[in-house]
């Protein structure tokens, strides 16, 4: 079978662990590097007492799958207030939705009654199939490429079936922007900071659980990320390291990520509270950058799509 041959589509489970069925016409997602783990397994050792050094055969438990793939941050296009086509992963990493019709959607962290999804991966002439699965997504932008999304899903594994996709409906998103200065702005504690490398984790702990009368994939709890590397302007432009730098003094404050310009494909993620941490200088094409930490604090997010 040819390996290129790929082809993942995704869906919302009404109940948990419950195949969802996304079909090929309806449910398609545009993915990028893929990584597909089909059958994780637990073990336990069998070691007998023995008057030889032979081992016992493995004593097979838990068995699940993971996939992981990135997608290109773009909005859902118009009308206004459309799905983007990544919204059914987002909802599967622990994150509310609101569609306002001909306005807009939003997506943002959440701690309970988290959603669950069924993930189908063609490749080529076979089907593996994740139920209940739920994940983790990291944001990343490099200036001069396209901001991507990296998604790490977790499900039950069921077992590998033999089927090629028909009827594919190929999602039509919007074109991908990279990230430039025509396309893109960040304003952190009120200034435009000159950006050329970002990553923010929403930091989600996804725990397989099988125990008796449970088995399932939970998200147990949240510790949002992120890395930033900025020009340093000087301290009268704007104080990051004088005495009463923002990043001196460790200060609280929110910052907004703009991306793209034309409605029906604008992202606006606002970050509430976020703090620049263990700033390290370096020479990047001869201008002096921060390296930061950055830590969020809070629900540490609303991204929305207008």
């Amino acid at each position: 079978m040819k390996f290129m041959l790929q082809t993942v589509a995704a869906k919302i489970e009404t109940t948990y662990g419950t195949d969802s069925v996304p079909t090929p016409a309806a449910n398609l997602v545009a993915v990028e590097n893929v990584d597909l783990n089909p059958l994780e397994m637990n073990t336990d050792d069998y070691t007998p007492v023995s008057n030889n050094f032979n081992k016992g055969a493995k004593i097979i438990g838990s068995r699940y799958a993971t996939v992981s793939f990135d997608v290109l941050l773009v909005g859902g296009g118009t009308p206004l207030g459309t799905r983007p086509n990544h919204g059914v992963l987002n909802r599967m990493c622990a994150m509310s939705e609101v569609v306002v019709a001909s306005t807009s959607v939003t997506y943002a962290p959440i701690s309970d009654d988290e959603e669950s999804g069924t993930l189908y991966f063609w490749w080529h002439k076979v089907r593996q199939r994740l139920v209940g699965a739920r994940g983790n997504r990291v944001l990343k932008a490099g200036a001069g490429r396209g901001i991507r999304l990296g998604y790490n899903f977790t499900g039950l594994q069921l077992p590998m079936t033999d089927e090629t996709p028909s009827g594919l409906v190929l999602p039509n998103p919007p074109r991908p922007l990279a990230m430039s200065q025509a396309n893109t702005t960040l304003i952190l504690d009120g200034y435009a900071v000159r950006v050329s490398d970002l990553s923010i984790d929403l930091g989600n702990d996804v725990k397989f659980r099988d125990h008796t009368n449970r088995r399932t994939v939970e998200v147990m709890d949240r510790t949002p990320t992120g890395k930033i590397t900025l020009e340093l302007p000087t301290v009268a432009e704007k104080d990051f390291l004088g005495a009463s730098g923002f990043i001196t003094q460790g200060t609280v404050a929110s910052a907004t990520l703009t991306h793209g310009s034309t409605p029906g494909n604008i992202c606006t993620i606002n970050l509430g509270a976020v703090q620049c941490v263990k700033p390290k200088p370096r020479n990047q094409d001869g201008l002096i950058v921060l390296e930061c930490d950055l830590h969020l604090s809070g629900n540490p997010f609303t991204e929305a799509y207008t």
